[in-house]
């Protein structure tokens, strides 16, 4: 004789998998359960679940928890091809974009704050401050070549462009929280070698030539949105940002640090290595042959936002995972006044 099911009742199951009898009766509407019934019209027609129904809602429990409707789950279930691995892996990559997202808001705050911006006008076109010193490069060579290329690109040179950035922007967007600015730092870098091999060397070009051809080309931003969403090309944008600031702060502190020691003691020795400070953030930044003038309003800048940088110990302690950074807050300050002093020797 074949063995009887074993049963269990609303309660029971409430006990052993913690679903309340409420949501049992939501997924019996929405048709993700169908448990035995004792008996129709009568009083005690309690819904009675078998051990193929626990499995069921151990699965509904375990999809549901990656956020997808009761409709998708139900759509998930009933096709005998789904593969629940890859199900929960694309909801893993939604939340992932989803964190990133509130991750991303938070530092263009930051970012906006950094470069004195109004908050606003910076989320709609980026800091104005940046903008401006964009314009430094604008008149060069390589800006120039830059916005030929890009308006001279076929059809098929766009696709083969596009199917390369697609995957680097997808892994941006969905990276593992728990990787941090690291994370960040190597997908700007693939991403920085992907604009190296399609428009120009970014160790050339620096970052405001990057940023001048990034705003007034439409081509890359409206490639980056539809590999990710909106507001992504502006994370791109300030992504990098973060990465050339860390960098330079890395590069320059020794000398920044040797500066403002030697302003308490020597201010004329101090104000000789301005030149070398100069020299070296006007080449980061893709600023390298402009006017000594908008270098030194360049160098104030850029000096302005390591020292915001630094007095944000959050940020600090997010971009610095490997504690490169000695640089100080009030070490970057006094190297503020030598080169204010610099530039108002030059006016005289």
């Amino acid at each position: 004789m074949e063995n009887e099911k074993e049963y269990y009742t609303s309660g029971q199951i409430e006990k052993m998998t913690g679903i309340t009898k409420k949501a049992l009766t939501n997924y019996e509407k929405m048709g993700l359960i169908s448990p035995k019934r004792t008996g129709e019209n009568v009083s005690n027609n309690r819904r009675l679940f078998t051990e193929d129904d626990i499995e069921r809602l151990k699965r509904i429990m375990i999809i549901q928890a990656y956020g997808p409707k009761l409709k998708q789950i139900k759509e998930i279930l009933d096709n005998d091809d789904a593969d629940l691995i890859a199900v929960i892996q694309s909801q893993i990559d939604d939340l992932r974009r989803q964190q990133n997202h509130l991750q991303n808001l938070i530092l263009f705050a930051k970012f906006v704050d950094i470069t004195d911006t109004d908050f606003f006008e910076g989320l709609v076109a980026g800091p104005q401050d940046i903008d401006a010193f964009a314009d430094m490069v604008r008149d060069s060579t390589i800006y120039s070549s830059c916005m030929n290329k890009l308006q001279n690109l076929t059809d098929d040179e766009i696709e083969a462009m596009f199917d390369e950035l697609y995957d680097i922007i997808d892994d941006y967007l969905t990276l593992d929280g728990a990787l941090g600015f690291c994370g960040i730092e190597e997908q700007i870098d693939r991403f920085c070698e992907w604009w190296s091999k399609n428009v120009y060397s970014m160790d050339e070009m620096g970052y405001l030539g990057f940023w001048a051809v990034f705003e007034d080309d439409a081509l890359i931003p409206s490639m980056v949105e539809e590999a990710g969403e909106d507001m992504t090309s502006g994370s791109l944008e300030m992504a990098a940002f973060y990465v050339y600031m860390k960098r330079l702060m890395v590069h320059t502190q020794e000398l920044v640090m040797q500066i403002a020691l030697e302003s308490d003691r020597d201010i004329v020795l101090a104000m000789s290595r301005v030149e070398d400070l100069r020299r070296m953030i006007a080449r980061e930044m893709g600023a390298g042959d402009v006017s000594e003038l908008e270098k030194d309003s360049l160098v104030l800048s850029v000096l302005d936002y390591m020292a915001n940088i630094l007095a944000d110990e959050e940020l600090v302690s997010y971009i610095d995972y490997s504690n490169e950074i000695d640089l100080r807050e009030e070490s970057v300050e006094k190297t503020k006044k030598v080169v204010a002093l610099m530039d108002d020797g030059t006016k005289q």
